[in-house]
């Protein structure tokens, strides 16, 4: 169990953040706002089989200055953005284009590596500093804060891990550009029974506070949610058992839920080729306000193939269920996955194609028709440097586009950017 804070950091401006690998939820294709920020070149676009930390995490390789005396559980980068986004509003008409650019720097603690204690802490802090150029947009200044504590027990491992975070920016199930925060708290155990079975449990509290704009409201929610799990080693590189999820889900604008999942879990890690871990079973849903009940499946799928040292294939597919973010009396459900392909043709240069589908349904509780949206992306990510190299610098391209039921919804956008980091 791992948590790679720098990464977190790296990748505040996303929306995205997964404390581990193992019981995760699925994100949706195109999670993050900006193309930097989904591929990466570590792991999944949220979410990997074991969470590892990304290159760069430790730093243990990063250099100060000559006459700098920094300590070794004491870590600075910082990040410089620029992008250009042509329709910053995801509108079907009457585009507006903004020039976007941001200064993350970040600070980060860590007390020791997981593995060499059996306690140990970190935490990082990152102020986001953004700029819109060419639009009517006002600048944001936004906060990312992380911090986890972990326990390397016998035969008891756990950690408890906590995060703030804010993001400006266009969202492409509300359409609009406006700033959400997301206060989570997460506690995972994962006790040894016997030499090949473990029982694992996951404690979830997520609050995410959408800004309104204008005469636009949008859905406020608060989740809370307990899984338990019990997992066989099947073989050295297998594990698979039943797990079931109970959990609440408060919102501002939609009936509150009641959820259970009823899943069966396996995770595979060949360590040399192929590693994935996967969810998969029923969703039962009971809605407040006299709104009934129903089923729904429930999936989640994350891995990677190394094909050989060159090469390397990132998946993960999903179907979910929630409240819909910007429509009122609606649920949303989606289904979709996403992949990228990343070539490595030398240690300082990396390349990643990526591609996403989406189908998202909005199913009302009124009389008003469902709506249907077909969502896909492509993008191209470049990255330049040494993973053990205090310097990096990427540039991407992304093509959006969301073909609705609802024609005024429909919308193109493209996005291009660069990124330079420096790590002390």
């Amino acid at each position: 169990m791992k948590l790679g804070i720098a990464k977190i950091l790296r990748d505040c401006p996303m929306m995205t953040l997964t404390a581990f690998g193992t019981l995760a939820q699925a994100s949706e294709p195109d999670a993050s706002q900006f193309g930097f920020l989904s591929g990466g070149m570590s792991g999944p676009a949220r979410e990997t089989p074991t969470a590892e930390a990304a290159p760069g995490d430790a730093m243990a390789g990063s250099s100060a200055p000559a006459g700098w005396s920094i300590p070794e559980w004491l870590h600075f980068d910082v990040s410089v953005q620029s992008l250009y986004d042509d329709n910053v509003f995801l509108s079907s008409s009457d585009k507006e284009s903004a020039w976007i650019n941001r200064v993350i720097p970040a600070v980060r603690i860590v007390s020791g590596k997981p593995e060499a204690a059996v306690w140990t802490f970190e935490g990082a802090y990152a102020p986001v500093w953004s700029t819109y150029a060419g639009s009517g947009i006002g600048n944001s200044f936004d906060h990312a804060v992380a911090s986890v504590l972990r326990y390397n027990g016998t035969r008891l491992k756990a950690a408890a891990f906590a995060s703030y975070r804010e993001v400006t920016g266009n969202d492409r199930y509300i359409r609009d550009f406006f700033t959400t925060a997301v206060t989570r708290g997460e506690v995972l155990m994962n006790y040894e029974l016997t030499g090949r079975t473990a029982l694992e449990s996951r404690i979830l509290w997520e609050k995410t506070d959408r800004e309104d704009t204008g005469e636009s409201v949008y859905d406020d929610d608060r989740t809370t949610s307990l899984q338990i799990s019990a997992l066989w080693d099947a073989t050295p590189i297998t594990k698979l058992g039943p797990s079931i999820r109970v959990g609440y889900t408060e919102s501002s604008l939609n009936p509150d839920r009641t959820f259970v999942d009823a899943l069966f879990r396996m995770e595979y890690d060949s360590a040399a080729l192929l590693k994935f871990s996967a969810q998969a079973g029923a969703q039962w849903v009971s809605l407040d306000s006299d709104r009934g009940s129903y089923w729904r499946p429930s999936v989640s799928l994350t891995g990677q193939y190394d094909m050989n040292p060159l090469w390397q294939l990132v998946f993960s597919a999903y179907a979910r269920n929630n409240a819909a973010p910007s429509v009122l009396n609606a649920d949303l459900q989606a289904t979709g996955f996403n992949g990228s392909v990343r070539w490595k043709p030398t240690g300082s240069l990396q390349v990643s194609l990526g591609a996403g589908y989406e189908k998202a349904r909005y199913e009302f509780f009124d009389d008003s028709p469902d709506r249907d949206d077909d969502y896909t992306y492509a993008e191209l990510l470049f990255r330049a440097g040494r993973e053990d190299s205090p310097f990096a610098f990427e540039m991407f391209y992304r093509h959006r586009l969301s073909n609705s039921s609802n024609e005024d919804l429909d919308f193109r956008n493209n996005q291009a950017g660069v990124q330079i980091s420096r790590r002390f």
